[in-house]
């Protein structure tokens, strides 16, 4: 099949590798989409949104966070230049930038924190199973305290602090409870 001057079947091989992706279980489903200067050329979806059996098939329009490449791409590189420019300082408190961060011990969170991915706060939010507008996904992120995963290791529940390593907080929890230490 030929677009203008585009032979579609070159993208073939990249199809393909959205679907070795699905058949793996790396991801449930995806969206690929090629452009040239005239514009796009090509689109194809595989999979389905999750891997429940029962799950919608991904369509060609849908839509994906892209947040963490957008941290990667974008904010990491503001905060570079803002570091350099001595306008920011990673080590300040996020209450710094965002007075409305308060609660449980949000105050202790650090910009370096949020970017490391160690802040305590929670990993991931399905937004998407209680939210049906961007009012109600800021007033549960207001709502948010630093919920780290729980990890219960016999009968005792941990929640790693701010500013620790997830795996290494849990062992040492643990082990400070059961008398370890």
């Amino acid at each position: 099949m030929v677009q203008g001057e585009f032979d579609l079947w070159m993208l073939r091989p990249a199809e393909e590798v959205l679907e070795r992706h699905v058949a793996d279980r790396t991801t449930p489903g995806a969206v690929g989409l090629a452009v040239r200067r005239e514009g796009v050329v090509g689109r194809w979806a595989v999979g389905q949104h999750t891997y429940e059996k029962e799950s919608t098939p991904v369509r060609v329009d849908d839509l994906y966070d892209l947040a963490s490449l957008t941290k990667v791409v974008v904010t990491t590189t503001l905060c570079m230049i803002m570091e350099a420019a001595g306008d920011l300082d990673l080590d300040e408190s996020v209450l710094k930038w965002l007075p409305e961060f308060r609660g449980g011990s949000k105050h202790k969170v650090t910009v370096r924190q949020l970017l490391a991915h160690c802040s305590g706060l929670p990993a991931h939010i399905p937004f998407f199973e209680s939210c049906r507008s961007m009012v109600e996904v800021q007033r549960l992120l207001h709502g948010i305290e630093n919920r780290s995963p729980t990890v219960k290791i016999d009968t005792i529940e941990i929640r790693p602090q701010p500013g620790t390593n997830k795996l290494e907080a849990v062992l040492d929890l643990a082990a400070l409870k059961r008398g370890e230490t």
